[in-house]
């Protein structure tokens, strides 16, 4: 089956660049349609992938695997060939990793109730989760009172996404907002989460919510 996997590419040396460029491989061909703009890599603390590694991945319907890494910080897939990083542009559906976990693209309703679109880590068939890092900027000590601290990316708390009556909702961190975002369901939700213990913050719970909602 040819098709064309549209992507783009980095290029290492003290900063990265992205340039225009295509890869053919056994399946169709590799092509790129945008370009990014570099950034400094060196002296950031942390990291801001999902699974640092290249892991053999599944994209949408290809007959051809992958090798991705899943950068959670600008919610985007990277692909390795020929030596070089590609980015995946973000209409792909659906990428599948080696271990059998499952990224989703879904437009979604966010707290602010304003519809948007990111990777989305399936979880089962109602509840999704938005894996989320921050970039702390450094400071340069300018003197003796101050310390020196380096940027870093750190991994915060993930957003979770319920999949109810076939649109996607943000879950909110408060059960007065939670009430709200599901009216017709405000007075059994009281209940329910009362006499489960539901915690807004574990993904357990928040597996057991997805369930009650859908049911």
């Amino acid at each position: 089956m040819n098709r064309i996997l549209l992507i783009s590419v980095i290029l290492f040396n003290n900063l990265t660049y992205s340039q225009v460029a295509n890869f053919d491989y056994s399946g169709g061909n590799l092509s790129t349609n945008r370009i990014l703009v570099g950034e400094k890599l060196k002296n950031i603390e942390g990291s801001k992938y999902y699974n640092e590694d290249f892991v053999v991945a599944k994209v949408d319907d290809f007959d051809k695997n992958f090798e991705a890494r899943f950068n959670a910080f600008d919610n985007n897939f990277e692909i390795k060939n020929a030596g070089k990083i590609l980015i995946l542009d973000g209409f792909y559906k659906k990428i599948i990793l080696k271990n059998g976990e499952t990224f989703e693209l879904i437009d979604f309703e966010n707290s602010k109730k304003k519809i948007t679109t990111k990777y989305l880590k399936k979880l089962n068939e109602d509840l999704y989760e938005l894996i989320n890092y921050k970039f702390i900027q450094g400071k340069v000590s300018t003197n003796s009172y101050d310390e020196t601290k380096q940027s870093k990316y750190i991994k915060i708390k993930s957003t979770y996404i319920v999949k109810y009556k076939n649109e996607f909702r943000e879950i909110p961190s408060s059960l007065n907002n939670l009430e709200a975002l599901f009216p017709e369901k405000a007075n059994e939700l009281k209940t329910f989460v009362k006499t489960n213990k539901i915690k807004l913050d574990k993904e357990d719970s928040l597996i057991k919510l997805a369930q009650f909602l859908n049911n």
